[in-house]
């Protein structure tokens, strides 16, 4: 894991970058949770820090097969999304953005 990347993502908006390798993730309740990584442990230790009616979204390309704490996501009703991405796509989106 790069330390780098955590702290990108801190100066970049994230209210918490976790390191799934050695950050316990439990409790948070975070409203959402979104992988870039596709790691299978960053997936199922982001997912528990999401609390009650929040969102985890799965960006990452990683695994075909990733164990998911289905228990937890229905008892918490946790929606969960995948997004599926293009290369380059985030200079357009950005000005897309920017006209509007």
């Amino acid at each position: 894991m790069a330390e780098g990347r955590l702290a990108f993502a801190l100066e970049h908006g994230a209210t918490h970058a976790l390191n799934a390798r050695s950050d316990s993730s439990e409790g948070l309740d975070v409203d959402a949770f979104i992988d870039a990584s596709g790691a299978p442990q960053a997936v199922r230790s982001g997912t528990k820090a999401v609390g009650p009616a929040g969102r985890v979204i799965l960006v990452g390309l990683g695994a075909d097969d990733v164990e998911l704490p289905v228990s937890y996501l229905q008892n918490r009703e946790i929606s969960l999304s995948g997004v599926f991405r293009y290369t380059n796509t985030c200079p357009l989106a950005i000005q897309l953005k920017a006209v509007v």
